[in-house]
C-alpha cells in the first residue's frame, strides 16, 4: 500500500452489521482502504462481500491485538469509522471502546447517530455521525473529510484532548 493512500480503520471485532457497513462504504470510496482489527467467525462472509464488491484488494483484515495495542494501530490510520448498529437497547445506549480508542489515537471518526456516541462526539467535536445502516452516509462522511484535512486533523485533535 503506498504511504497516501487514505485508511480507515474499525477497530472490534469483526461483527456483521458493523463490518459489513464499512466495507460498503469503501467500496464506495475510490482509494480507501479498509482494516479491520480484531477476530470474529464472520470473516469468511465478510472476505466473499469483498471480493462482491471488487474491494477486497482494499479491505484488510488483522488478527486482534492485546487492547494495550490497538491504538497504536489505529493511529496509523486516517480516519476511523465505528458503524455500531442499533440491534438492542444496549448496543444503541452503549459507547463502545472503539470510539475512544479512535478519539485516543488522534484520529477523526466516522460513527453510527446512536444517542450516547452522538452526545461524545458532538460534545467533543470529534467527528461526524451518521446512519449507519446506509452505506452511502458513511462513504460520504469519509469524502468529506478526506476532502477537507485540516477539518479532519482538527477533529482528530480534538478527540485527544
Amino acid at each position: 500500500m503506498a504511504a497516501a493512500v487514505p485508511i480507515t480503520v474499525e477497530a472490534s471485532a469483526v461483527q456483521a452489521a458493523s463490518s459489513v457497513a464499512a466495507i460498503s462504504a469503501v467500496a464506495e470510496v475510490s482509494d480507501a482502504h479498509l482494516v479491520l482489527l480484531g477476530e470474529g467467525g464472520l470473516r469468511p462472509a465478510l472476505e466473499q462481500q469483498a471480493r462482491d464488491l471488487h474491494v477486497a484488494d482494499r479491505v484488510h483484515f488483522l488478527p486482534a491485538v492485546p487492547p494495550s495495542d490497538v491504538v497504536g494501530y489505529a493511529s496509523s490510520a486516517t480516519i476511523a469509522v465505528a458503524p455500531g448498529q442499533p440491534v438492542s437497547l444496549s448496543y444503541t445506549w452503549s459507547l463502545p471502546n472503539k470510539l475512544f480508542e479512535s478519539m485516543a489515537a488522534g484520529l477523526p471518526v466516522v460513527a453510527s447517530d446512536l444517542p450516547e456516541v452522538r452526545r461524545v462526539l458532538t460534545e467533543e467535536q470529534a467527528g461526524i455521525v451518521v446512519d449507519a445502516a446506509q452505506p452511502a452516509a458513511i462513504a460520504g462522511a469519509i469524502r468529506e473529510l478526506l476532502a477537507d484535512p485540516m477539518r479532519a486533523a482538527e477533529l482528530g485533535a480534538n478527540g485527544r484532548r
